[in-house]
Formats: structure tokens, C-alpha cells, sequence
């Protein structure tokens, strides 16, 4: 009889310390995390608040300025929504669900006139270039123009790198030695060939690029006004 007492006894303590360590150590909230880059070229004077789901990300941000930051988010809790919001009176402009993963790196780009905005959210390539490179992706968010052609180094139609990019799309990533990159950056409308008189942008002799580092190169207005002159933003992606 002593023996079975003393059995139950040390089940009944061995049973409330399993529920003792069960209740003080809960399973640690793992996190994962990605980069995630805000781009504002609507066009509308206004300031932008970014949101993640009801997290703030960025707010006040004008046009033309890009925010840079780390978003974070639980493990396989990894679909959510980025929200556009007006600054001054808090109203949604645009919003778009995505998907994120761990360790990557994200761009989302608010663009377009009062009433037709859009939102347009791409993952980065953040591939290193090879030593002394400069790796470039192009985005056309200029509302004013259709299709454009893109080249770069030269006029010559082995420089054009990008044929008819149309409005709100991006291009491939292209890699150009810095010196190439520098030389010359020609935007024709689509099917045109370069011609001092007639190129919507021609940059000669810019030192607007770093080595080893990627690109986004914006194709849009040098202010918020849809008509304003055509410019070309050149933000670092990573």
C-alpha cells in the first residue's frame, strides 16, 4: 500500500510539473522580415502615409521621394496589405495585398492622376553586379506618354536596350559597365530613332550611378504636375 501511495505521489508531481514548465515557457514568436521600398509619383499635391495592414511605415511622403525599410511580420503570417493613404485626411488612394518571404526585398510605386491612382508592387533583384558594374531596372511612370524605346551608351540600334515600355510597366534589369551608363541615356517614343531634335531625354556625361549598386531609374515628371518636363529619377533599390 506504501508502495502504490508513493507511486501516485510521484506521477501527481511529475504530471503538475509538466503543466508547470508547459505554462511558463509558451513557444518563443519567430519573425521573419524583407525590404521593402516606397515610391510616390502621383500625380497630386499631396503628402502619402504608407501602411502595413494598420502599421505605419512611412508618412508625409512626398512626390518623388522613396522610403526605405524593413517590414516585418510572425512566421507564415506573410500575406497582408499595403495601404496608400492621404496624409492630410487619412483617406486610402490605393491598397494592394501581397505576399512577402523572409530575406527578400520589395518595391511598391503610387502613381497615376486624381481619380485613376494605381499601386504597383514588384519584387527586387538584388543580384550583386559584377565588380565596377551598375545593374538598372527602368519603370515608365510618365502619364503623358505612350510607348518608349531606351538606349543607353549610344545611338546606334544594338544601344537600344529597352523597346516600348508603356506606362506603369517596368523593364527587365540590365547590367552596364558605369562608364557605358554615363556616357548616354536616350528615351524615344517607341520606333524612333534618337535624333538630338526630336529625343524626349537625352543625358550625356552624368555621373548618376554608383558602381556596384542597383537602380530603379523612374521615368516620370520633374514634379507632381502630369504635364510637367520629363525626368529620370535615379533611386538605389538596395
Amino acid at each position: 500500500m506504501k508502495i502504490s501511495i508513493t507511486l501516485l505521489t510521484i506521477i501527481l508531481l511529475f504530471s503538475f510539473g509538466c503543466s508547470k514548465d508547459s505554462t511558463e515557457n509558451p513557444p518563443e514568436t519567430i519573425y521573419e522580415s524583407a525590404r521593402f521600398i516606397s515610391h510616390n509619383y502621383i500625380n497630386s499635391d499631396i503628402q502619402i502615409d504608407w501602411l502595413q495592414d494598420t502599421k505605419l511605415l512611412w508618412e508625409n511622403q512626398s512626390y518623388a521621394f522613396a522610403g526605405n525599410r524593413e517590414i516585418e511580420w510572425e512566421e507564415n503570417q506573410n500575406k497582408f496589405t499595403i495601404f496608400t493613404n492621404n496624409t492630410n485626411d487619412n483617406t486610402t488612394i490605393a491598397s494592394k495585398e501581397m505576399t512577402v518571404f523572409d530575406g527578400n526585398s520589395y518595391s511598391g510605386f503610387l502613381y497615376g492622376v486624381s481619380g485613376s491612382e494605381n499601386l504597383l508592387i514588384t519584387e527586387n533583384n538584388t543580384t550583386t553586379p559584377q565588380t565596377g558594374n551598375v545593374r538598372v531596372q527602368f519603370i515608365h511612370l510618365y502619364q503623358s506618354l505612350g510607348g518608349v524605346d531606351i538606349y543607353v551608351g549610344g545611338e546606334s540600334s544594338s544601344d537600344r536596350v529597352v523597346t516600348n515600355l508603356t506606362y506603369g510597366t517596368t523593364s527587365d534589369y540590365y547590367e552596364f559597365l558605369k562608364a557605358t551608363i554615363d556616357a548616354k541615356i536616350i528615351i524615344t517614343n517607341t520606333g524612333t530613332l534618337p535624333d538630338s531634335n526630336t529625343d524626349l531625354m537625352r543625358i550625356e556625361n552624368h555621373d548618376g550611378h554608383a558602381v556596384d549598386k542597383i537602380y530603379i531609374d523612374v521615368l516620370a515628371g520633374i514634379n507632381y504636375d502630369a504635364n510637367s518636363k520629363l525626368s529620370l529619377f535615379e533611386t538605389p533599390q538596395h
